[in-house]
């Protein structure tokens, strides 16, 4: 502390940067009960997840406990799943990756087999296979209540109504199963921009293309937030900024996501094609139309986001016109 002999002000800190005068606010400690990232109290937090996953196990287990075996998640389970664990199991500890009755790699099969060959029944894996989709809920219910606090679980209400959420949960259908790994490569990709997070993302990864081939799609969600680093560009130009340091952290992020490739081609070799055998000519091979209906999905889910998009949308019209018209 010292005076200015000029202002006669008082200068409280020695720091020659702030000015005269200034005198600095000690920082406010932030309580053990806030969210050290996001500033929503912890335990709002915590009640947002509690809700939504009592929500959600008590929707599956009723439904499970109930024995209701209709529908097309019924079909699914007992035609195609089902089968596919009991095959498993009967072959313990051998089983044959290279033809069973799913369309999607074995990973989820495959732990739910010794659970079978223990004796537990088709409802007892239910039970245990819907933990997929309540943990898949909690961590949206983490997300949320990030952001919207208790007011999380008015975002995630519409989940409920979602068969594609539901029936994963209810039935042996692998699909909450890749989607809780998905969405835990998304996360790390945005809050953990680091290469412990980055590693992390590409364990999850190869875990991933066990359970569903389809979402080797997410190695460029790993690579692209590789490419962008712990910054958020402010402009298209800054996006290509640093070239080698960028392209540096791309080729390591794709090194990462090696074991997962390595496995796909494991198993496209064994099956010989992009599914198992039983599946081949059915649920592979080109379809023309699938860019029409990806640009409709597209155009129909973005309506959803215009109050958010829109102040981006009329920015990128003004600065980038030509690639919104691309």
């Amino acid at each position: 502390m010292y005076k200015n002999p000029d202002s006669g002000l008082v200068r409280r800190h020695s720091n020659p940067t702030e000015p005269i005068g200034y005198t600095r606010m000690p920082d406010t400690p932030r309580t053990n009960q806030e969210s050290k990232t996001t500033g929503i109290p912890l335990g709002k937090r915590i009640q947002c997840v509690l809700m939504v996953v009592g929500m959600t196990a008590l929707a599956c287990w009723s439904l499970i406990l109930l024995d209701v075996q209709s529908g097309r998640g019924a079909s699914d389970d007992w035609y195609y799943h089902w089968v596919a664990i009991n095959q498993f199991a009967a072959q313990w500890p051998e089983p044959d990756l290279g033809e069973y009755a799913s369309a999607t790699t074995p990973g989820y099969h495959l732990l739910l087999a010794p659970l079978v060959r223990g004796g537990m029944g088709h409802t007892g894996v239910q039970l245990v296979a819907s933990l997929w989709t309540v943990g898949l809920m909690g961590l949206l219910a983490w997300i949320a209540s990030g952001r919207f606090g208790r007011l999380g679980v008015v975002i995630l209400l519409p989940l409920f109504g979602s068969m594609y959420v539901l029936y994963p949960g209810i039935w042996l259908l692998p699909d909450n199963a890749a989607w809780i790994l998905l969405l835990g490569i998304i996360y790390l990709c945005i809050t953990g921009k680091n290469w412990w997070g980055w590693i992390a993302s590409g364990i999850l990864l190869a875990a991933l293309v066990w359970v569903r081939q389809i979402h080797i799609w997410a190695a460029a969600v790993i690579c692209l937030s590789a490419w962008l680093g712990s910054s958020s560009p402010a402009s298209f130009r800054e996006l290509f900024g640093n070239p080698i340091q960028r392209v540096g952290r791309a080729v390591i992020a794709i090194a990462i996501c090696i074991p997962a490739i390595v496995t796909l081609i494991w198993f496209l070799g064994n099956w010989g094609g992009l599914v198992p055998l039983t599946f081949q000519g059915v649920h592979q091979g080109a379809n023309p139309a699938t860019p029409g209906f990806m640009l409709a999905q597209l155009g129909l889910i973005s309506l959803f986001f215009l109050p958010v998009l829109w102040t981006k949308v009329a920015d990128t019209w003004a600065h980038h016109r030509e690639w919104l018209l691309l």
